[in-house]
């Protein structure tokens, strides 16, 4: 296959440990391993690297970028969970009295952690907190298959025109253009 014609498997410098695992089971699927997303304009990218240059770059690269809605979890029952779980604000958090377990949905903006009580937590500003859930296209290996973890950031982090219209609901919201100017 021409290199041209081959899809791309985009992660950015410097590389985690996991970007390079990927990057390798990549290139034995015959993509073509690129860190900069200049010369790939055009051509079925798949991304692995963070939220802030994924928004950037996203539109005009024409990713579709699946990520679970920041509540999803909360909706599982409790027999799944074995735990009570619940979307707060900081500010609420703020008010818990009790060791809890709290992070942020899908950022890193708060440490994941046991805090003591929500006096504790760092003063961040106001965004959302639940337990747990995290961007596929930017998830850790950790001793996982690198080739079965591919699977999932190249179904998770793709074409936009490509997303099944079952999975539309969980596109990352509308991506800037390349001025930065979000779309109308």
């Amino acid at each position: 296959m021409p290199r041209s014609a081959a899809p791309v498997f985009l992660a950015p410098l410097p590389r985690s440990g996991t970007a390079e695992l990927l990057g390798r089971a990549a290139a034995w699927r015959w993509f073509e391993v690129a860190t900069a997303p200049g010369r790939v304009r055009g051509r079925d990218v798949h991304w692995y690297s963070g939220p802030l240059a994924a928004d950037r770059i996203g539109g005009p690269l024409g990713l579709g970028l699946l990520e679970p809605s920041d509540d999803w979890l909360t909706s599982l029952p409790y027999e799944l969970t074995r735990r009570r779980i619940r979307l707060t604000t900081p500010a609420d958090a703020w008010t818990l009295r009790s060791p809890s377990f709290v992070k942020p949905p899908s950022d890193k903006s708060v440490p994941a952690a046991v805090y003591e009580d929500g006096t504790c937590l760092p003063r961040t500003g106001e965004r959302w907190a639940v337990v747990e859930a995290n961007m596929r296209w930017f998830a850790q290996s950790c001793a996982a298959e690198p080739a079965a973890i591919l699977d999932v950031v190249v179904r998770a982090a793709g074409a936009r025109r490509r997303v099944a219209p079952t999975d539309v609901r969980y596109l990352r919201g509308p991506a800037p253009d390349c001025a930065g100017h979000a779309p109308r």
